[in-house]
């Protein structure tokens, strides 16, 4: 996939861009993900089948994302990412502390029949841990979680994004998701390219992982047979 590419040329090689499912200590298994941010430093991937798909360990992922081709309401690709997130999340275990946030995001190459009012129902009405750090549509902009503050005008307006919503609000301040357009007409779709691997790469650089208890996971593939030697 050529998004898998990009990533890999944007990042540092201190990360690892695959695809595949991400396994937690217990056994459990995540849906199929198109992209895998893992450590390659702290364990090897537990299993690759022959078209390329792993298994990594929960404890190495730094982030998902998926990749579509374009944005067609009837399809619900929001919806079902919503669902995959939330099955992630709450079907999923590893250590969770401030330094480890699991960031999800969502790149569609064209925006297809987008109706923004649509999308903010759907935000609206959605928990926020269980919607995309970063949903990023190349034509049109880049939905993120904003810290809002007042203008001279009195109006709010976005300041600054939350990698971790569910994490980093305060309930003194006020928030909302909001749309960015970045870059000029014409280098739009390189802008919000630029600007989702930019994020990526702040949370990338401020999560800190804890090592996998590979033991965990070697004894969940249950020997059928053993043999003491005496």
């Amino acid at each position: 996939m050529e998004a898998r590419k990009i990533l890999q040329r944007r990042l540092s090689a201190r990360y690892r861009i695959t695809h595949g499912h991400i396994v937690d200590y217990r056994g459990v298994v995540s849906p199929q993900t198109d992209i895998i941010v893992a450590d390659p430093l702290s364990a090897p991937s537990l299993f690759q089948a022959e078209d390329g798909t792993e298994y990594v360990p929960f404890e190495s992922v730094f982030a998902l994302g998926e990749v579509k081709s374009a944005f067609y309401a009837n399809q619900q690709p929001l919806e079902k990412t919503i669902d995959k997130i939330h099955d992630v999340r709450n079907g999923l275990f590893r250590p969770a502390t401030r330094r480890n946030p699991l960031f999800y995001f969502v790149l569609f190459v064209d925006s297809g029949d987008l109706d923004i009012e649509q999308i903010a129902n759907l935000y609206k009405n959605t928990p926020v841990e269980d919607l995309p750090n970063i949903t990023c549509w190349l034509e049109h902009g880049t939905l993120m979680y904003t810290r809002l503050a007042k203008n001279g005008l009195g109006e709010f307006i976005p300041m600054n994004y939350l990698l971790s919503p569910n994490l980093d609000r305060r309930s003194e301040e006020e928030y909302a998701w909001a749309l960015m357009e970045w870059g000029t007409e014409e280098r739009r779709r390189g802008s919000h390219l630029a600007a989702l691997v930019a994020i990526l790469s702040q949370h990338l650089k401020e999560c800190v992982l804890e090592p996998p208890n590979v033991q965990r996971h070697i004894m969940l593939l249950n020997p059928t047979r053993y043999q003491l030697l005496s």
